[in-house]
């Protein structure tokens, strides 16, 4: 009855990217080197019983991000400097079922902190948060049911935004940790081979840290605090089995908040399934509407739509998935950055890929 999953991650980054000065600066573009490390460690326990579930976990990581410069009319090596970003969270969750009703209360406490190394001196944030939520699923029958939940989280201020959008400390800003109040209300209905599920939601956000369009030299977005605002929504998801190996699955989502920046109202992905004898295929058809890359809803982004595709097979313990991503080399766009007054947008890789190795112990 008890089950207890435990896992590691360490992430390296190492490299430079090229910065475009403004226009009214001397020098074109500059060569920037960036570097971070973040590890970390998740576990989780539970136990089941026939009408309860309890589930524990914690987690703790740790980030450092360097950030070097060489000496130009614009940067100055003085300015180097690195973060350190610490955060130590604990969930407990309970589930209880009563006949058709499962009611479940789930509590969150979560710890974090930042300390910066640099040119000024800094005294180290810290930030102590409680997330709770409460939910309830009603199964009317086998292949129906509906579900209800309501819970409040919290998202502290990033460095990028305490340091006013800049990636060195001139001045400290103390920015609000964001908070916000989501309702989901959703049903699941299965019809045969056809299988339905939709939820309407709304997120109620006390200040929310918001991009406001462009970005840092590092590619950070620049951001400001908005005291009040909203997201709303709806989801759906379909699945249809053709036969025992091959079906399609499909969901889309509209999204209508009230700061929209960077955020398409329309998304759908198409899926195509094909699995026999422990092979996966799969295409996937992935788009987007536009999207506002300023607050004044001036400067867009592009709709677009990308081809991908998943190769698995699996073997006893063993499995491999080969994912491949923009089968098509499609030139398209998913962020972006005003240089005075002029749209600058990053562009997304041609055809790209990635290998996955899994063994079941």
């Amino acid at each position: 009855k008890l089950n207890l999953s435990t896992s590691g991650f360490y992430n390296r980054l190492a490299g430079s990217y090229e910065y475009r000065l403004p226009d009214r600066l001397p020098g074109g573009t500059r060569n920037l080197s960036l570097s971070s490390n973040f590890y970390g460690a998740i576990s989780n326990l539970s136990f089941k019983s026939d009408n309860d579930r309890l589930d524990f976990g914690l987690s703790a990581n740790s980030y450092r991000r360097n950030h070097n410069y060489q000496e130009t009319d614009y940067f100055n090596p003085t300015n180097n400097n690195y973060g350190i970003k610490r955060e130590l969270s604990s969930y407990v969750k309970y589930n209880h079922t009563f006949n058709n009703l499962i009611l479940s209360v789930d509590l969150q406490v979560r710890h974090s902190d930042f300390d910066y190394y640099g040119n000024v001196d800094f005294e180290r944030v810290n930030w102590n948060f409680f997330n709770p939520k409460v939910g309830a699923v009603y199964n009317f029958n086998k292949s129906t049911n509906a579900y209800f939940s309501v819970g409040k989280s919290h998202r502290e201020p990033t460095r990028t935004n305490m340091f006013g959008d800049k990636d060195y400390l001139i001045k400290y800003i103390n920015v609000k940790p964001e908070s916000v109040v989501n309702y989901e209300l959703g049903i699941n209905r299965s019809f045969n081979n056809l299988y339905l599920q939709a939820n309407v939601f709304y997120m109620d956000f006390k200040d929310e840290i918001v991009s406001k369009g462009g970005t840092t030299p590092s590619g950070v977005s620049l951001t400001e605090s908005v005291d009040k605002s909203f997201r709303s929504g709806l989801e759906l998801d379909l699945k249809y089995n053709v036969t025992n190996n091959f079906n399609v699955s499909y969901n889309y989502s509209f999204t209508y908040a009230k700061v929209d920046i960077l955020t398409p109202k329309n998304i759908s992905n198409l899926t195509l399934s094909y699995t026999k004898n422990n092979f996966l295929i799969e295409l996937v058809s992935r788009s987007q509407s536009k999207s506002y890359l300023d607050l004044g809803n001036t400067a867009t982004i592009g709709a677009f739509n990308v081809l991908n595709a998943n190769i698995g097979y699996t073997f006893k313990s063993y499995s491999i998935m080969l994912t491949l991503n923009n089968l098509t080399s499609e030139k398209y766009y998913t962020n972006g950055n005003l240089i005075d007054g002029e749209r600058q947008l990053f562009t997304n890789p041609k055809i790209n890929g990635f290998v996955t190795f899994k063994y079941n112990l």
